[in-house]
């Protein structure tokens, strides 16, 4: 990923309709595959009056996916809406908080799980696949500093960290 063009808008008053326009005006200097948006809850659109939280979150995530869709790139979110306590090696769908409709409307649900004995060790394990199916398959990690990377089997039994 070090060789990869990234670029970063860390306005704290953007919108869905900002975005769009960052998009679009990014698109017209440099090829943009990938769109990804730290928190949906810190986008700053008025969702409508009297929603609660979890409506807004709802409305801001539904934007966020037809922005993506209309912009042609894909999109990502990250969340962090696990029910307190929930402990499973294999969650499910059933096992997220917040508003079913984020669930629901994502073209795919990763969870990142972090293995009990090996506190460095993490799972990517695919919760929701495109058209609704439980994907297989998890994918290792290994947090070394800020950061992560695929786990091999030498750093999943010799690396210091996870003792």
């Amino acid at each position: 990923m070090s060789n990869l063009p990234i670029y970063i808008n860390d306005d704290p008053t953007i919108d869905t309709a900002k975005m769009r326009g960052e998009i679009a005006r990014l698109k017209s200097r440099v090829k943009v595959d990938l769109v990804g948006l730290d928190y949906v809850n810190l986008l700053t659109d008025i969702a409508g009056s009297g929603n609660d939280n979890y409506q807004n979150t709802a409305i801001k995530a539904k934007r966020f996916r037809s922005v993506c869709r209309e912009m042609n790139v894909a999109g990502l979110t990250i969340q962090s809406i696990t029910k307190d306590g929930m402990k499973s090696l294999v969650p499910h769908l059933a096992d997220m908080s917040g508003p079913a409709e984020v669930a629901v409307g994502a073209d795919q649900v990763w969870f990142l799980v972090q293995d009990p004995d090996k506190k460095n060790m993490y799972e990517l394990v695919p919760a929701k696949q495109r058209d609704g199916d439980r994907g297989s398959g998890s994918v290792s990690l290994i947090r070394k500093g800020l950061g992560f990377e695929n786990a091999t089997h030498r750093d999943e039994t010799m690396y210091p960290g996870n003792k």
